[in-house]
């Protein structure tokens, strides 16, 4: 018999086909699918504030275009999107902005990105051939829900005249497409505004562990999903008390009450199954998940490496490197290709010259620019990229790390995606490690890690540090003390989170380097 999911899936799936087509067209030539869609974002916005302060109107190729626009920053573009904020129109884009959503970074707080109708379709022609390659790959996920994380814990700002965030999380899958999503979703997207972080997790594993056909798990840092896992072993009782009587134990805010209702309903002969079966053993929970998808790039090797010895046969499907501010490229074909047919992208060279997609090099590092239709106008993302191979012209991306974000003490100048190399070249089995300046005070640097590090350890770490000139001389010349080494256990991951600056807790960057020295006492408050 023939589910409503299925036929909800193979929906969905046969409304992507067009947009799938697309973006494998689009790989054979993807700078000239680029510069058109740059030079019509252009044309469209020629009566906005900002192309008229950068006279658009003159712009006629996409040369133009770089010597027009300067590379921006977030400090460039925070006072334009504060005058959206305000209720001004025609700030970035003619386009209304019908949503501001709310993003972090690995540096820096808060960040609120102009949503219109045209990053909307950027998106969904990111999503269109991601969902098409996962049900290609992956056919069991046709046949039951999934669980996207996308947006949870966003806080809400009354005081903006643009909304923040999404009604609905369906919106960022395609808002066209929101009638055939939400239905699939195993976890109602209202789960997002229980700002109690415990709750928060209670809540959503009270509407998972319903949902026995569950097929997809979709989350963006593995160590949210760790943390899930963790709280059902915590909380198994009054889960499994919950799924049988129905309702749920949690105090939870009236409108979320509401949303989660269908989801309450009694299920004693579920509960009675989960009580027999081992909880370690995410097979026992979903015996019918097929894949779960995650970040597992740069800092977010070591836990993701970890997230899949706990999930055992599951397969994990990296997801290449998807941002609030665009989606830069997808899992296709098992590699990781670049996206022409959604927003423009620039690669800058160390050496600072700017590159258009079908102008780089196999092997080469870039730090990613993109250029949106939600008014980001080559906007420097901070994410550094290295090309490993192309699908016809395309470039396949690995995500290395930020680039912006640096530690200095003493001149040593610590890139995140360098530390994240060297941690993968020694804390293989470590779930999580961070390397922050001594909380004392001295010139020095802690690892924080979940596994016990000795001397041994430590100066391999500190070997592969050294293959930065800088960090090894100032080691040498004593400048730098050797390298602490901090337990922190299994709670590393929910300090991080809870003391991490952003919006979002489903969606916070991952991070191996850190330039605050409190990490050592806030680590420290939290051993149980």
């Amino acid at each position: 018999m023939i589910s409503n999911a299925f036929m909800l899936n193979q929906c969905w799936r046969l409304a992507n086909q067009a947009g799938m087509r697309r973006f494998a067209a689009s790989l054979a030539n993807p700078g000239d699918v680029q510069r058109r869609h740059l030079l019509e974002l252009v044309r469209r916005n020629r009566q906005s504030a900002f192309g008229q302060r950068c006279n658009f109107s003159h712009i006629t190729a996409a040369e133009d275009y770089r010597t027009s626009v300067p590379l921006q920053t977030w400090s460039d573009i925070a006072p334009w999107v504060e005058r959206i904020r305000g209720g001004e129109t025609a700030v970035l884009t003619t386009d209304p902005v019908t949503r501001l959503v709310p993003t972090g970074g690995s540096s820096g707080g808060a960040k609120l990105i102009p949503w219109t109708r045209g990053l909307g379709r950027e998106f969904s022609a990111a999503i269109a051939p991601w969902m098409g390659d996962l049900h290609a790959r992956y056919p069991e996920i046709r046949h039951g829900p999934a669980y996207w994380s996308i947006s949870p814990l966003a806080e809400i700002q009354d005081d903006s005249a643009i909304p923040i965030g999404f009604d609905d999380d369906s919106a960022y899958l395609g808002a066209a497409l929101s009638g055939l999503v939400r239905p699939l979703f195993a976890a109602p997207s209202a789960l997002r505004f229980i700002t109690d972080v415990e709750t928060f997790r209670y809540a959503t594993l009270r509407c998972l562990l319903a949902r026995q056909e569950l097929r997809l798990i979709s989350v963006w840092h593995p160590s949210f999903l760790h943390l899930l896992l963790d709280a059902s072993l915590q909380h198994r009782n009054e889960l499994l008390n919950d799924l049988a009587n129905g309702g749920m134990s949690r105090t939870l805010p009236a409108a979320v009450k509401r949303a989660i209702e269908p989801w309450m309903k009694p299920a004693p002969r579920r509960a009675a199954a989960l009580e027999q079966v081992d909880w370690n053993d995410i097979r026992n929970l979903w015996p019918h998940l097929a894949v779960v998808s995650c970040w597992e790039d740069g800092a977010a090797a070591l836990p993701a490496a970890a997230l899949q010895r706990r999930i055992g046969t599951v397969p994990l499907q990296p997801k290449g490197l998807l941002a609030t501010e665009a989606a830069i490229s997808i899992p296709w074909r098992g590699r990781y290709v670049a996206i022409p047919t959604g927003s423009v992208f620039e690669f800058i060279t160390p050496a600072g010259a700017s590159r258009w997609i079908d102008e780089l090099e196999t092997g080469q590092t870039y730090e990613v620019a993109v250029t949106n239709a939600g008014g980001l106008w080559r906007y420097r993302l901070g994410d550094q990229v290295r090309v490993d191979s192309f699908i016809d012209r395309t470039p396949c991306l690995s995500f290395l790390g930020r680039s912006g974000v640096v530690s200095d003490l003493v001149g040593e100048k610590l890139e995140e995606s360098f530390v994240a190399q060297c941690f993968s070249k020694v804390l293989t089995s470590a779930s999580f490690a961070l390397l922050a300046p001594n909380g004392d005070g001295s010139d020095g640097y802690t690892v924080f890690s979940d596994i016990p590090l000795g001397p041994t350890e430590c100066s391999c770490l500190d070997a592969h540090l050294a293959t930065n000139p800088t960090w090894k001389s100032a080691r040498r010349l004593g400048q730098l003390a050797p390298l602490r080494s901090q337990l922190v256990g299994t709670h590393a991951s929910a300090v991080w989170l809870t003391h991490r600056r952003g919006t979002c807790l489903g969606a916070i960057k991952p991070a191996v380097l850190d330039a605050d020295r409190s990490w050592s006492a806030r680590f420290a408050e939290h051993i149980p």
